[in-house]
């Protein structure tokens, strides 16, 4: 079973689009007579308005110009009250079993949160799709099969999605076994061979740059300034990785985003303000050259457009671009 102030804190994380779709979800998946979990969830929500109204520091947040994982993150303390809850709703019928029917709501709203987002979420479209391409091979459809590998295979491409590439290509290698190689050539043997080495390539090249950056986000977050020679030498050390000294090594955009956010890290451990500007400048300017990573990862475009405020914020400077820059994180829809 979970714990009440687990449920409470789920609750809370939730905007006013998952908690409209929740309603929706939970009335189309209970059966009749099952609406205590809507009638529980109203009623937890009513609690955590009431006690944001009371606490001045739920009611009114500090302007914040960092990162930030979700708007609702300051109610992740808990202010669930369970006897209050028993006293303003003794008559309702949740009351009687409360602990299974708690149980049972924070599982129902981890399956509505899954359904809304899995709606938009690229990978969980190519998933769907790569489900489909295995119904089609179990029912020996292998043309309308290669159609969906093809794609399925654009799709996963236009976003980066370069993890699920080598089972799109295995499954596209299946179809041709399957189809006793008919319509195959050793020309279409030798493009999918080279398009499964292209890709573990990309792959590796990703998880490089993913490693230092990560070992550069250590340095900083034991280092925040470096203080000692000691520490410069190790950082100076990492930073001299031949994948940090070029930008063109890089070959996708998550490889090349890591490249600047680790020498974003490390001129602000070395507090040169310029150089942190200009990396922070490069990473915003990275992804909105690629709408597409965008739509893929909103929450990411958030984290870049604070960091970049933040830099101007440190230097006390709020000039057109900061103001443009404001005017981006505004228009993000909640």
């Amino acid at each position: 079973m979970h714990k009440s102030s687990s449920l409470y804190n789920l609750i809370a994380t939730l905007n006013k689009q998952e908690k409209r779709y929740f309603k929706l979800y939970a009335s189309k998946n209970s059966k009749k007579g099952e609406n205590n979990y809507i009638k529980l969830f109203d009623a937890i929500v009513q609690q955590k308005q009431s006690r944001s109204s009371e606490d001045p520091y739920l009611s009114g947040r500090q302007a914040s110009f960092g990162p930030t994982k979700s708007k609702d993150s300051v109610f992740h303390r808990s202010g669930y009250d369970a006897q209050s809850l028993k006293r303003d709703y003794a008559g309702a019928s949740f009351i009687k079993n409360l602990r299974i029917t708690k149980h049972y709501l924070y599982l129902l709203i981890l399956d509505s949160l899954s359904s809304y987002h899995n709606r938009a979420s690229v990978d969980a479209q190519l998933k769907k799709q790569l489900s489909h391409i295995e119904l089609l091979y179990k029912k020996a459809l292998y043309e309308e099969c290669r159609k969906f590998i093809h794609r399925c295979k654009s799709f996963a491409k236009k976003y980066e999605q370069y993890m699920l590439m080598p089972e799109i290509i295995r499954w596209e290698r299946r179809v041709i076994g399957a189809m006793t190689y008919k319509n195959t050539s050793e020309k279409l043997i030798d493009k999918n061979v080279q398009e499964m080495r292209g890709v573990l390539d990309v792959i590796s090249n990703m998880n490089d740059y993913y490693g230092l950056n990560e070992k550069v986000f250590l340095f900083a977050v034991k280092n925040p300034i470096i203080r000692r020679k000691k520490d410069l030498k190790e950082i100076d050390t990492l930073m001299r990785n031949p994948l940090l000294l070029d930008e063109s090594k890089a070959v996708s955009f998550q490889a090349k985003k890591n490249f600047y956010y680790a020498h974003t890290l490390y001129f602000q451990a070395l507090g040169d303000i310029h150089n942190t500007n200009l990396y922070t400048r490069k990473v915003l300017e990275l992804t909105e050259s690629h709408p597409d990573q965008i739509i893929n990862n909103l929450s990411s475009y958030i984290d870049d457009l604070y960091n970049f405020l933040l830099i101007f914020y440190r230097l006390n400077k709020y000039d057109g671009i900061f103001i443009s820059t404001l005017h981006k994180l505004k228009a993000i829809p909640d």
